[in-house]
């Protein structure tokens, strides 16, 4: 999370990380695009992973993933879901017998969702960590935005710059000008 990184590298790292603490399973982490209504799948390692699945985009306040942004609130199943997860195509995932999904949120402000999936259940001690998980992964998506958005007001504020200084001489040339001519 503190690596220089951009943020879909640091995303799946963080993806990859679940899962090898998890000893398998799915882990995904979606992010809250600018209009506030869709959740983009930016990291997925794992059984059955893939950018491209069918939950690649997903509305808030539908399918498991949507309700969890929309309520803002973890929706876990350590052991023997029931009834079974539906996934936004509406096929329950193959196997999986646990889910712990939670908001990714800083402060109360949401920017994503972080899902994980097991076959084999999650213990007591996995989901106890898993929360803190969340909120280092909320926190790191938001520095990534806030990175994001110091360097582009450093690029206005070069441009700025660049401009008045352009002026200035333009400034300086017509002041010559007319002390010439005078």
């Amino acid at each position: 999370l503190t690596k220089p990184t951009d943020l879909d590298r640091m995303l799946q790292g963080c993806a990859e990380a679940l899962v090898a603490d998890l000893d398998g399973g799915l882990a995904q982490i979606w992010t809250l695009n600018g209009s506030g209504q869709m959740l983009d799948l930016r990291a997925s390692e794992g059984t059955d992973s893939g950018i491209d699945s069918p939950q690649r985009c997903v509305r808030v306040g539908s399918s498991t993933i949507g309700m969890i942004a929309a309520t803002r609130r973890p929706h876990v199943a350590a052991q023997d879901i029931d009834p079974p997860l539906v996934a936004a195509d509406g096929v329950p995932p193959d196997g999986i017998t646990a889910f712990a999904g939670y908001p990714l949120l800083v402060d109360s402000k949401l920017v994503g969702v972080m899902a994980i999936s097991t076959r084999r259940g999650l213990s007591p001690a996995a989901l106890e960590s898993v929360p803190a998980v969340a909120d280092a992964v909320a926190v790191g998506i938001e520095r990534k935005r806030a990175e994001a958005e110091l360097e582009r007001h450093a690029r206005h504020l070069e441009d700025a710059h660049d401009t008045q200084r352009q002026n200035a001489q333009q400034l300086a040339a017509l002041v010559e000008e007319l002390r010439v001519a005078q």
